[in-house]
């Protein structure tokens, strides 16, 4: 699955980027502050929600966390009195920010998709984040009456999208720690893919118990102090 085409709507600077074509290998080019990297900081918000990683997390007047996992994606909070453009709030006080997406599937994953959702694709498979103040909400776009029927399976799709999609922000501008952070995660995610091994699982277990006698100790003694 690819993605193809990427639109966004009142996210900082940017009020209108309407479907930008992507292919394997694209670039942005333009004079400094045009909003270039407000492109990929939007992509990437939107994206790491789509995909179930639930890493983002939007803020108002205090921090709301969106799912469990918060970490290198801290970086891409939302905020709506910053990130929806100013000129746009008096006039628009329940504005969205908008971010639309189009994958291309294979002939394999169209079958794949047909299976697992019960819904058949034309190739492509567009979908919607939106972002207001105090909530997100997915869309999945598709004319006639299949919309309905693929938007019930959102939390599928989710997961059938983060099957198939990698996603890697890397900021031209970064701290050692955030660099660090950055290979902990790529080494997180592909490490993880061991925990479905039967012989990791043995392992882990054999760890557990040589390590319960050495925690029943400490435990024990913490107790006492």
């Amino acid at each position: 699955m690819k993605l193809v085409g990427f639109s966004l709507k009142n996210y900082r600077s940017i009020s209108t980027a309407y479907k930008l074509p992507l292919t394997d290998y694209t670039i942005i080019v333009g004079p400094n502050n045009e909003g270039k990297s407000n492109i990929l900081k939007g992509m990437a918000l939107a994206l790491s929600l789509l995909s179930g990683n639930r890493m983002g997390r939007f803020r108002r007047s205090g921090v709301m966390y969106l799912g469990s996992r918060i970490d290198m994606f801290d970086r891409f909070e939302y905020n709506w009195e910053r990130d929806f453009p100013i000129n746009l709030q008096n006039s628009k006080p329940d504005g969205r920010s908008e971010f639309t997406f189009e994958f291309e599937l294979n002939d394999t994953e169209l079958i794949e998709f047909k299976k697992k959702i019960k819904v058949n694709l034309n190739s492509f498979l567009k979908a919607k984040v939106s972002i207001g103040k105090e909530d997100i909400k997915f869309d999945f776009l598709m004319k006639g009456k299949g919309k309905a029927s693929l938007n019930k399976k959102r939390p599928e799709i989710f997961g059938f999208i983060n099957e198939k999609i990698l996603l890697q922000y890397i900021p031209a501008i970064r701290t050692s720690d955030l660099a660090i952070n950055i290979v902990e995660n790529l080494l997180a995610r592909e490490l993880s893919t061991l925990e479905d091994e039967d012989e990791f699982k043995e392992v882990v277990k054999t760890i557990n118990k040589l390590q319960q006698p050495i925690l029943k100790r400490i435990s024990s003694n913490l107790r006492k102090s």
